[in-house]
């Protein structure tokens, strides 16, 4: 039997012959197994950042070769059998492939896919089986507050309003930055580039934030300037507001636009001010 060999043998050694068989049945011959005499898998570990399915070759490290090798002389299979992920999972025994993508809650954790791998041309099937560690990185999460002084109104009122966008994520914010406010007839203003204070609102950072007019239905005001890890960035507008002869409740509110400073977090990117007037 020449897979009948001691481990003292020295396998680079062997002749052709040897080296062509599969004495562990994985469908890897031994000359290119590096454990010819079991099969194994190996764990492997990746980074999967959210919004976007990264794929990872986990059959490299494993003794089981994907369909598309040459030297594969059996049939390769790949299924998950446990594990904590919980995004979308796909994996392919055609090239040996993980396709992973994260969702929100997983983001600054490391996540788990249990697999086997077999072939399946033995009766029964030869396996091993894995571990994937999946790190889904932290990534930019930008989150608005918006705070109108005052916020209960008599008659045709002056309301200073302040929106403050904080990054929460740990990660400096890349590329442009917009905020949009919902147009209403009711509520008039002229944004001053130069203010650094308004009313009770101090440290404002409203040079470097830029108002880009209105489309009919969305304010926007945009910034260039990244905004660093666990810090904020704000500005503040002096407006009008018009009752109209009326009373009741309205809100005033603030939206991230989605993709701004490469966020990946949309969950907190709102926020509402409720305001009170009278006639």
């Amino acid at each position: 039997d020449p897979c009948n060999y001691s481990a003292s043998q020295v396998v680079a050694n062997a002749n052709a012959a040897w080296s062509d068989l599969d004495c562990d049945s994985d469908g890897n011959p031994n000359g290119t197994d590096p454990n010819g005499g079991m099969a194994k898998a190996e764990d492997d570990s990746m980074i999967a950042p959210l919004g976007e399915a990264t794929t990872y070759d986990i059959l490299e490290n494993d003794d089981f070769l994907d369909n598309t090798d040459s030297n594969n002389e059996g049939t390769t299979t790949l299924i998950q059998t446990g594990g904590s992920a919980g995004g979308t999972i796909a994996l392919d025994p055609t090239d040996g492939n993980i396709s992973y993508t994260p969702i929100q809650s997983e983001v600054g954790t490391t996540v788990t896919v249990d697999y086997e791998v077999c072939n399946t041309d033995p009766n029964p099937d030869v396996c091993a089986t894995a571990t994937v560690n999946i790190e889904v990185p932290m990534c930019t999460d930008l989150s608005p507050v918006i705070t109108a002084v005052p916020s209960t109104l008599e008659g045709v009122s002056t309301v200073n309003i302040k929106i403050e966008i904080s990054e929460l994520g740990g990660v400096d914010s890349d590329g442009s930055i917009t905020v949009t406010i919902p147009v209403d007839a009711r509520w008039t203003f002229t944004y001053d580039s130069a203010l650094t204070e308004l009313g009770l609102f101090t440290e404002l950072d409203n040079a470097n934030w830029t108002y880009e007019g209105n489309d009919g239905l969305l304010h926007s005001f945009v910034t260039n300037e990244s905004i660093t890890a666990n810090t904020s960035s704000s500005f503040a507008i002096e407006a009008q507001y018009d009752p109209e002869n009326t009373e009741g409740e309205t809100s005033l509110s603030t939206t991230v636009m989605i993709g701004s400073g490469n966020g990946c977090i949309f969950n907190n990117n709102f926020d509402s001010e409720a305001i009170i007037y009278f006639d």
